[in-house]
């Protein structure tokens, strides 16, 4: 069994109320089901931009409520890829 790789959670409290992920489940977010499509990824990329701003999610926040609504196969190669892009970008080791 693989363990689930977890991804930070934004729980900000604003004025007493929910915390933006609350806020963001009730808006009831379609989940990314790995669309091969570019239009239909595009289309869900559309439906999660209007939901942060129905919800006025800061930038910081997105990356975090979007991951979550991966399915888990797409959240494994999201994660391969964001280390990928981290060996890619990581400065040599100098003496």
């Amino acid at each position: 069994m693989k363990a689930q790789a977890r991804t930070p959670v934004p729980q900000e409290h604003g004025h007493g109320g929910s915390s933006i992920m609350e806020r963001f489940k009730r808006m009831a977010p379609p989940s990314f089901k790995g669309e091969s499509q570019p239009l239909l990824a595009e289309s869900w990329m559309r439906e999660i931009e209007k939901i942060f701003q129905a919800i006025r999610c800061a930038q910081e926040d997105k990356v975090s409520l979007a991951t979550y609504m991966l399915q888990e196969s797409e959240m494994e190669q999201y994660l391969e890829e964001k280390k990928a892009s981290q060996k890619r970008s990581a400065p040599p080791f100098q003496q």
